[in-house]
């Protein structure tokens, strides 16, 4: 059989979890026993029962952050969606209908069909800003990472290469078309390749909101499940009073729960990557 190979993430986050494992033991077998408080195991590492309701409420402002991180991602991903169907029904409509309009008005309605279409592209793009971010027009998204915002992460528009990109020119890109430019197969056959390029580069660039979006939705997630666990550990304390043995057991408990998530947040960003080169 192979071995169980596990991630130094998985390892650490694992370590910690097993760390309040027994000080929490022992500290149910002491209130059992009726037994006095005993300092912790490893007292600068034990969450303060006492700032359970304080930490919630810094995760709940860093949760809202990410909650607008995710509404901006969502924006970008599904207008991206809504310009990539809007480009491939102006290239269907050009290999479709151009070999068939065989008159200046058949032309002359295919074009109108055409830039009306074009025309759609630039309200698709504008329509992609959540409270003045717009990643489709090259706009910055920063998230903070953590309660106190000294961590965060950049999200930016970016090409396959890595490079900042931006849709504010899309249209210039795809020329508009009249009647006696659909007479000519070399004009349609350069838009048409025109309109495949636009579509490669708007997969390329679906391709990374789409994961950024999945990072930050795990991350966003991971913060919910954070910010249960201690308003639970914080409502357990004021309805118990359990004083400081038991408090001290409650906070040991928070611990292990907090790592145990930390843990499955490791495995996830584990999951992600081999997908990448699955």
């Amino acid at each position: 059989m192979a071995d169980l190979v596990v991630s130094a993430g998985i390892r650490q986050s694992l370590a910690s979890a097993q760390s309040p494992a027994q000080p929490a033991a022992a500290a149910r077998d002491r209130r059992a026993d009726g037994g006095s408080a005993a300092p912790a195991a490893d007292s600068t590492g034990v969450v303060s029962a006492s700032g359970l309701p304080s930490r919630a409420n810094d995760l709940n402002a860093l949760f809202d952050s990410m909650a607008t991180g995710v509404a901006t991602l969502e924006a970008a991903d599904g207008s991206l969606g809504a310009i990539a169907a809007t480009v491939e029904t102006m290239r269907t409509l050009l290999l479709d209908g151009a070999a068939g309009a065989a008159t200046d008005d058949a032309r002359t309605t295919l074009a109108d069909q055409f830039n009306a279409l074009r025309n759609t592209l630039d309200a698709l793009i504008d329509g992609a800003a959540v409270n003045g971010v717009n990643l489709l027009q090259g706009d910055e998204l920063k998230l903070a990472v953590n309660a106190s915002g000294k961590a965060s992460i950049e999200i930016r528009l970016r090409d396959a290469d890595g490079r900042t990109a931006t849709l504010a020119a899309l249209t210039d890109s795809i020329a508009a078309l009249d009647a006696a430019d659909l007479a000519s197969d070399d004009i349609v056959d350069e838009q048409v390749a025109a309109l495949s390029s636009s579509l490669d580069m708007l997969g390329t660039l679906s391709s990374g909101i789409a994961s950024s979006l999945a990072s930050v939705q795990e991350r966003s997630g991971f913060t919910r499940s954070m910010i249960d666990i201690l308003q639970t550990g914080a409502e357990g304390l004021g309805l118990s009073a359990p004083g400081e043995e038991g408090a001290n057991l409650l906070a040991l408990q928070v611990r292990q729960q907090l790592s145990t998530t930390t843990a499955s947040l490791a495995a996830q960003a584990d999951q992600a990557v081999l997908r990448l080169f699955s």
